[in-house]
């Protein structure tokens, strides 16, 4: 994750948190570990390519990526976000804040 991507998710963690709505991070970023304990995690449910943050109202979950303005999704965070749609999930892939915004009030309907 980049530096624009994580001040982007606190920026948005804020928000929700301002609006009362429950959220969760999903860290799948582990560059700096052995294989061993990639593995380790992946035997633990850690999925990669989920995105990451999960918003939880009226009963659904809602799924963020935050990219920065030249970042693109990796060809596994593809595979995963297809998949989640596929399955009747709400996937949202965000550049900006205004993004954040407009897909958790426009879109979503999750804030008034």
């Amino acid at each position: 994750m980049t530096k624009q991507e994580s001040i982007l998710q606190q920026m948005t963690c804020e928000y929700l948190s301002l609006n009362n709505i429950f959220y969760f991070s999903i860290p799948n970023e582990h560059w700096n570990i052995s294989f061993a304990a990639l593995n380790a995690l992946k035997k633990r449910g850690m999925v990669p390519g989920m995105p990451d943050l999960a918003i939880l109202k009226n009963q659904k979950i809602y799924f963020m990526e935050f990219k920065s303005d030249k970042g693109k999704l990796t060809r596994q965070q593809i595979i995963i976000i297809e998949y989640l749609r596929e399955h009747g999930y709400d996937v949202a892939v965000v550049h900006n804040f205004d993004e954040v915004i407009d897909t958790l009030k426009i879109l979503w309907k999750i804030i008034k």
